[in-house]
């Protein structure tokens, strides 16, 4: 049976569109926001820890592997340290478990506080989004699944709010969703015919609202931004969505509860060669949306940064195609030889930080011989042209990143960038410049599955390892 839910606004139904509609969560999807930021104010200073140390972690029962990236809920109580952390395994299921505190030690509890079985196994990253149903507020988990559907579900005790038809037949894929409003998106992908689409459902019971026909395979969860002109009342505003296809087009759609047909405005091709994207778009504080590709027959990474609040900055607009973007070429001597790995973390002050992850090219080998973050700096006046890079070293030059970073405004008001490499050690490092903090890298036990990080309330990473376990670490 479909239970049917109405969207809670944060603060009342007609809250200011300054509250990002229905999230809920410390971190509550792939990249923390609908931005894909990678970026996190630590919200209150946990208790004694040492930094770098192993804060819990947990192996899933029956020999199941988490596979989808971890998002995490809200303290229990505020005046606790404990939370729920919610993800998605090999076996078909989203596992909920509970993070408890005492005597100074966090632990995990030994059984989940709920299972649900999914038609495929969860793919990409869920979403916490908060809903109503008859006037009381339900926390739910959204969540795709290889076989097609996307998932709402009681993030109270687990049971089934709605689950949507099926999306894709064979050879077809979707992404994992993202939310605005009472609207869910996702990515859809023919591996075969090379098309895509976006397709967005009703918050509400999961049914088909719209779908759009896209430029290519759309692979990578879409990005959400708003309309200058939404930020008086009436709630809701106009929603921007952003996607990459994987022949490396960036696309603008926009959207409101009113529309029942897809609205394109505007397509942005990378130019010609053999490029591709396989990562989700990013939105930086500086009016800006950033996406990187690799071309194949060069070896080359650039970044891209798109206008999207002033199309009268483009000198050339036909047929609702944009023509012209600026494009900063990672260096000759960064090139990275396997693939860019795009997704990047933003302070969102008036010099946004880009910070992009690549390798350099080695000596002839054919393999990276180092790995670096860039740090390309967007300028908010003028035209928008990157400021130049730095650079942060791996402590060996065999050592290579599989993470995202996670750019951290911490408790204390210092500010922290965390990176983990292919062999386990755990980076924290000065994002204004090349230091590496003092006693840092730590090296961890394992090795972690190429994702995005998460961070707890208390800053602490939290990652899946190859092994599939969960576990979090305590930062600086």
């Amino acid at each position: 049976m479909v239970r049917l839910i109405a969207l809670l606004m944060i603060g009342g139904a007609m809250a200011s569109s300054s509250s990002f509609a229905q999230l809920w969560g410390t971190w509550p999807m792939g990249g923390n926001d609908i931005f894909h930021s990678g970026s996190f104010a630590s919200a209150s200073s946990p208790p004694t820890y040492t930094s770098g140390a192993q804060k819990w972690a947990k192996t899933l029962p029956n020999g199941a592997v988490a596979t989808t990236g971890v998002v995490i809920g809200t303290k229990d109580d505020p005046n606790t340290y404990e939370y729920r952390f919610y993800v998605g395994a090999n076996d078909d299921k989203v596992y909920c478990y509970q993070v408890s505190y005492s005597g100074g030690t966090f632990s995990v509890g030994t059984d989940p506080v709920w299972t649900y079985t999914c038609d495929g196994d969860p793919v990409g990253t869920p979403v916490l989004a908060e809903a109503t149903e008859n006037e009381i507020q339900v926390p739910c988990v959204i969540v795709s699944d290889a076989a097609g559907r996307v998932h709402c579900i009681d993030a109270s005790d687990g049971s089934r709010v709605w689950r949507s038809s099926g999306l894709t037949g064979a050879n077809e894929t979707i992404t994992g969703p993202i939310v605005a409003d009472d609207t869910v998106y996702v990515g859809w992908a023919d591996t075969s015919g090379h098309t895509g689409k976006l397709i967005s459902l009703y918050l509400t019971d999961g049914t088909g609202k719209w779908t759009g026909s896209a430029a290519g395979e759309i692979v990578s969860t879409p990005a959400i931004g708003r309309a200058a002109e939404a930020e008086e009342e009436p709630y809701p505003p106009i929603w921007y969505i952003y996607t990459t296809s994987k022949n490396a087009s960036l696309e603008k759609w926009e959207d409101t509860a009113a529309y029942t047909s897809a609205v394109k405005l505007w397509e942005y091709d990378a130019p010609s060669g053999s490029q591709t994207c396989d990562s989700w778009p990013m939105l930086s504080g500086s009016s800006r949306i950033y996406f990187s590709t690799y071309d194949n027959s060069s070896s080359v990474g650039r970044i891209y940064s798109v206008d999207f609040s002033g199309l009268g900055r483009w000198t050339d607009l036909t047929n609702n195609r944009v023509t012209q973007a600026e494009d900063y070429n990672v260096p000759p001597s960064q090139r990275d030889l396997g693939r860019l790995n795009a997704n990047m973390a933003n302070d969102e002050g008036t010099n946004a930080n880009l910070f992009q992850l690549t390798m350099d090219a080695g000596s002839g080998t054919g393999k990276p011989t180092a790995t670096r973050i860039h740090d390309y700096r967007a300028v908010t006046t003028g035209d928008h042209r990157a400021k130049g890079y730095v650079q942060v070293k791996m402590s060996s030059d065999s050592d290579e990143l599989t993470s995202t970073p996670i750019y951290q405004a911490h408790h204390s008001g210092s500010k922290y960038l965390y990176y983990i490499s292919t062999t386990g050690k755990f980076y924290a490092a000065d994002p204004g410049g090349t230091a590496i903090i003092s006693g840092f890298p730590k090296t961890l036990s394992e090795t972690i599955l190429r994702q995005d990080l998460a961070m707890d309330n208390d800053g602490a990473i939290v990652f899946v390892t190859t092994d599939g376990d969960i576990k979090a670490y305590w930062g600086v």
